[in-house]
């Protein structure tokens, strides 16, 4: 799952769906790794590996860390 989402995110934007650890209600973000997308054509690598994915919220243009096991579903926009 995490390289399917990961490379989606790659090619452009997503809506992503996860339970928050905090509040452990459903959130919903458009979400990116495209540097098209992101200021300064910024690129992350990330390994698959990880416990989290961090991506690019952007509608609030920040970095969100997002724990793989909180991930309901995503879509690509």
């Amino acid at each position: 799952m995490a390289k399917d989402i990961i490379e989606d995110l790659k090619e452009g934007l997503c809506l992503v769906k996860f339970r928050s650890l905090k509040s452990n209600k459903e959130r919903e973000i458009e979400a990116t790794l495209n540097p098209e997308f992101i200021p300064n054509n910024f690129v992350v690598e990330q390994s698959s590996e990880s416990d989290k994915i961090l991506m690019y919220n952007s509608i609030f243009e920040k970095w969100e860390d997002i724990q793989k096991d909180t991930i309901i579903e995503w879509i690509k926009l």
